[in-house]
């Protein structure tokens, strides 16, 4: 089936379009349960997407030295396509990588990663100032492009999770967008 290049598939069919959304389906797991299809548990998954959260408002998570140069090569030559892409495309591709400091051990309990996530979310939603690098990967953004960047990220890991009980009846981002799209 050929497939349009703006059309993404997500698994589990995840498209959120507010953090709001994100978040919802991060506490449905949590009280729903969820099955994994990927190697991250809910907690481990939250935890990442905190600390890539935190990005824009406190700075980047530390990289090591021997990736800085690295790092900023790309950022300042592939960087803007490889935005273009993730954003156009609203899709990560698997098995990218991460810094080691967002890999965060399994827990039995996701229930602080998730409020932490939450809380973290409204932060970054609420934020006016300035934004500061979001990614060794690319520079600075605009609001809109840091917040499509974060829900694409967090489609790529939440869509790993899916939970055990039905989805909500209305789809995510519905409720953001006045029930349609």
């Amino acid at each position: 089936m050929k497939r349009e290049k703006s059309m993404a598939v997500f698994e589990h069919a995840l498209d959120f379009h507010s953090l709001d959304d994100a978040v919802a389906y991060a506490r449905l797991c949590l009280t729903a349960g969820y099955d994994r299809t990927g190697n991250w548990d809910l907690a481990q998954t939250c935890r990442h997407m905190t600390d890539w959260l935190r990005a824009p408002l406190v700075g980047p998570p530390p990289t090591p030295w021997p990736m800085k140069l690295p790092m900023a090569m790309i950022r300042v030559t592939l960087g803007p396509g490889i935005l273009r892409r993730f954003l156009a495309e609203r899709k990560l591709p698997a098995g990218m990588g991460t810094l080691k400091s967002t890999v965060h051990p399994p827990e039995s309990d996701a229930t602080a990663a998730v409020n932490e996530f939450a809380a973290t979310a409204a932060r970054f939603a609420a934020h006016t100032g300035p934004w500061l690098r979001p990614s060794p990967l690319v520079d600075k953004l605009d609001r809109e492009q840091a917040l499509a960047l974060q829900l694409v990220h967090c489609m790529h890991h939440f869509g790993r999770l899916k939970p055990r009980s039905p989805q909500p009846s209305a789809e995510p981002g519905a409720a953001a967008a006045g029930g349609g799209r």
